[in-house]
C-alpha cells in the first residue's frame, strides 16, 4: 500500500487515481495537464509568427538608412511636395515612419519645423520607398532638411 499524494489515504500501489479524493497519482496521467501544455507550445508559434521577437528599434540602427531628396513639387492650394527616397539597407521590414522637417530660409535661418506621420509607409527590406510630405508654400523657404524620428518594425 502507498499513500495518496493529495489526501494522504492509503490507496493500492498500482493505483494511478486515488479512489477517496480522485486526484492523480502520476502528474503526467492527468487529462488536465493538456490545458496546460497546450499554452507552453502555442504562446512562443504566435509571438514567432507575429514578430514579436524580432522586432528592432529606429535608435542604433539609423545607418541602415539611406535619406535622398528626389525633388520639390507644386501641389494643390498654394502647397509644395517635398518627395524623398529612404533606402532600407537591412534584411527587416520598417513601417510607420514619424519625421520631422525643418524648414530654412536662404541665409540659413530656421523658419519653422513640421512634424508628422505616414502610418501607411512601407519599405520592405534591402528595398527603397518614397516619402512625400506636403508643406505650406512659403515664399521665404529655400532649404529643407528631413530627420527620420523613429521607424517601427516587426510584423504588424
Amino acid at each position: 500500500m502507498k499513500t495518496c499524494k493529495s489526501c494522504i489515504k492509503e490507496i493500492d500501489n498500482a493505483a494511478s487515481k486515488c479512489p477517496y479524493c480522485q486526484s492523480f497519482q502520476i502528474w503526467y496521467k492527468n487529462p488536465q495537464i493538456f490545458g496546460f501544455i497546450f499554452p507552453l507550445v502555442f504562446i512562443p508559434v504566435m509571438f514567432y509568427s507575429m514578430g514579436i521577437w524580432f522586432n528592432k528599434n529606429y535608435p542604433g540602427n539609423e545607418h541602415l538608412f539611406e535619406v535622398k531628396e528626389i525633388g520639390i513639387s507644386p501641389g494643390e492650394h498654394n502647397r509644395l511636395a517635398l518627395n524623398y527616397l529612404i533606402a532600407n539597407k537591412s534584411d527587416t521590414k520598417w513601417h510607420n515612419i514619424s519625421y520631422e522637417v525643418s524648414v530654412f530660409d536662404a541665409a540659413g535661418k530656421l523658419l519653422f519645423v513640421k512634424t508628422g506621420q505616414d502610418y501607411s509607409w512601407l519599405v520592405q527590406p534591402n528595398q527603397s520607398s518614397y516619402l512625400t510630405i506636403e508643406l505650406d508654400n512659403n515664399l521665404k523657404a529655400e532649404k529643407w532638411k528631413l530627420k527620420i524620428l523613429d521607424i517601427k518594425s516587426g510584423r504588424f
